[in-house]
């Protein structure tokens, strides 16, 4: 039975002989530099990043970006009812209902407008990883004749999306209310 097993000075000759070997069919003397004469155990060192220097891997990019005038008045009576969409692609699928909308208006009269709404998953098409976002707000142009719109988001678990931007020229038929005011008032 001991024949069997191989000892270890037969095996000692079978690593170098297979380690020549490598050196002799790899290329060459690159090979000889990295193989070692003999084995060691790797040493592997884990760490952690401190927390001002972890990174999010959320991050939701924004495209295609449409501002458009539904034809109303707000039913809170504060401006036209303005429709926004814009789609989204989320690689961790992040967007979600409790997502935040952030917008602003920059209208050619010298006007800023701004607010923030949480989205509904109603005003989300789509997955979670990808689709559009659909929302109402109210606006008015007043003495303006075109605004620029901003928007970006964050999402429940705190991901980040980039900025984009629409501009609109005052759609004809838009009623010019007394100032340009903007409220989050979803769903009209």
């Amino acid at each position: 039975m001991n024949d069997l097993k191989p000892n270890s000075q037969q095996v000692n000759k079978q690593l170098l002989a297979r380690r020549r070997m490598l050196k002799l069919l790899g290329a060459g003397a690159a090979t000889a530099v990295i193989l070692p004469e003999t084995w060691l155990k790797p040493e592997v060192e884990v760490g952690h990043l401190p927390p001002h220097a972890q990174t999010s891997s959320e991050f939701v990019t924004l495209s295609n970006a449409v501002r458009a005038y539904n034809g109303t008045i707000c039913s809170s009576g504060s401006g036209d009812e303005y429709q926004m969409t814009l789609d989204f692609n989320s690689p961790s699928g992040g967007v979600i209902a409790g997502t935040l909308v952030t917008q602003s208006s920059i209208y050619n009269s010298g006007v800023t407008t701004s607010f923030s709404n949480t989205l509904t998953a109603s005003e989300i098409s789509g997955t979670a990883f990808a689709g559009s976002i659909s929302y109402t707000f109210c606006a008015t142009f007043a003495t303006a004749t075109s605004v620029t719109t901003t928007v970006s988001l964050v999402t429940p678990t705190g991901g980040n999306s980039n900025t984009i931007s629409t501009t609109m020229s005052k759609p004809s038929g838009a009623p010019s209310l007394p100032a340009p005011a903007q409220t989050g008032e979803s769903g009209g």
